[in-house]
């Protein structure tokens, strides 16, 4: 026991900095999200519209491959609810 209460403040210390570098990151990546946008606001509703088409034609594609009608939400039941 003595051996892990040893290591114990090295195994806090490197829960901390990945909390730490983790919130770096995300902090991060959500400036420079923010500048993006204000710089160009169009282009990411034309990638957003890119994307729904993509999706909608992916999913429509699918439910051809299925042999799903038109509509169909392409779920299957789950037993025993």
């Amino acid at each position: 026991m003595s051996a892990f209460l040893q290591q114990l403040p090295a195994l806090i210390g490197v829960v901390i900095g990945a909390l730490g570098s983790c919130l770096a990151a995300v902090r991060g990546d959500r400036a420079r999200f923010r500048r993006e946008e204000r710089r160009d606001p169009g282009a990411w509703q034309a990638l957003l519209e890119r994307q729904r088409s993509g999706r909608e034609g992916y999913c429509a594609a699918v439910r051809e491959d299925l042999e799903l009608p038109p509509g169909h939400p392409a779920r299957r039941p789950v037993p025993g609810l």
